[in-house]
């Protein structure tokens, strides 16, 4: 049910990871509030830490992508801390610099419907350096570029028509946008073959923060037949799906669905990745090309455009993943700088994710043999 630490996705706008010691770090709760406070860790710690599991979702995290994951958190609730500095009424909006200069503001009405935790811990240890270290502000159900600062050094009360966040800077949109429920298929794996007769389909669904009340399959876009989940750990975190079906011999397409605690049924269905839509959000749905250049003086691969939503996906397709990884210093298997370091312009956005096959293909069937 949990992803292991180091399997877990990592989107960062920085590079290299900020290392911060515990010991001489301190987090600032100021701006619209009565009383300024600068709490040490273990005052942090001290002011009463919660486990409580949450499903992450990355905003471009494509249909059956890698980037996702949940864990059982370690953290201080926002709203104690919140509480102790006293927040003027005109305060609107949560804003939580980090230390790389990154920035992510949260309306302050959105967290009286959201759960939000200054994290200290994932997975029973202390956050990695990877992950936030020493504290990172995570609000369950809001994508992470709305709310999830890593290496958090402040939560500044202020108000939106005064400060602007990192990317409300960018032109992304103020309003905050929410986790969509989704679905996936984890097994059968795309494209396999199995033998026919009785075969288990099962994956995960996610819905935060409202919870998945059930998850529907349908096979070759036949009727939607119910399966049995697993108990919920909390209705932030993702669940456990699966059923056992006759398929006879031939190529099938499986297709799921959630429902979602309060009745709302996923309204679209579409291929896993990586044909399936990159960037799906609450507030906007969007597409992004990376176009692939050679840098004329040293003929090095760098793309000349890209952004927060296909870096590595568009680079993979393109199958330049690994000519990309030259120019990344952290790892080029899993994750690319995207620059040309000697004379390309330079990529501000860093993801750090397992690449795929370099040619995309379709990946929704299932071929069943007879086993007569």
């Amino acid at each position: 049910m949990f992803t292991p630490t180091a399997s877990f996705y990592e989107t960062d706008v920085t590079f290299p990871v900020p290392l911060l010691d515990a010991r001489t770090w301190c987090l600032e709760i100021a701006g619209l509030v009565q009383r300024p406070l600068t709490l040490q860790f273990d005052e942090l710690v001290d002011a009463g830490v919660e486990e409580f599991d949450a499903t992450l979702v990355c905003v471009h995290n494509p249909v059956g992508g890698p980037r996702i994951g949940t864990a059982r958190w370690l953290g201080v609730p926002a709203s104690r801390l919140l509480e102790q500095a006293g927040v003027l009424d005109d305060a609107d909006q949560l804003l939580a610099p980090a230390v790389d200069g990154f920035t992510a503001g949260v309306p302050l009405a959105t967290l009286r419907d959201h759960r939000a935790f200054v994290v200290v811990g994932v997975n029973g240890e202390l956050l990695p350096p990877d992950h936030g270290h020493p504290a990172r502000l995570l609000v369950p159900g809001l994508y992470g570029y709305d709310a999830n600062t890593k290496w958090l050094t402040k939560l500044e009360l202020t108000r939106f028509r005064d400060v602007a966040d990192y990317w409300t800077r960018r032109g992304w949109p103020a309003d905050p946008a929410h986790v969509r429920p989704g679905a996936r298929i984890d097994t059968p794996k795309p494209r396999v073959s199995v033998l026919s007769g009785r075969a288990t389909v099962a994956g995960v669904p996610w819905a935060p923060p409202t919870g998945v009340r059930a998850v529907d399959l349908s096979i070759d876009d036949g009727p939607w037949q119910p399966t049995v989940l697993t108990r919920a750990l909390h209705s932030d975190a993702w669940r456990q799906w699966r059923i056992d079906v006759d398929l006879a011999p031939g190529a099938h397409a499986l297709a799921a669905r959630p429902r979602t605690s309060d009745d709302v049924v996923s309204p679209r269905v579409e291929p896993p990745y990586p044909n399936g839509r990159r960037v799906c959000t609450a507030s906007r749905s969007m597409r992004s090309e990376l176009r692939i250049s050679r840098c004329g003086r040293c003929e090095r691969w760098w793309p000349s455009r890209a952004n927060a939503c296909s870096l590595l996906a568009t680079a993979s397709e393109h199958g330049v993943a690994a000519a990309l990884g030259m120019h990344g210093v952290r790892d080029p298997d899993r994750g690319s700088r995207g620059s040309c370091a000697l004379h390309g312009e330079q990529s501000r956005y860093f993801s750090k994710m397992p690449t795929t096959p370099s040619r995309p293909r379709p990946s929704i069937n299932w071929r069943v043999c007879d086993a007569r």
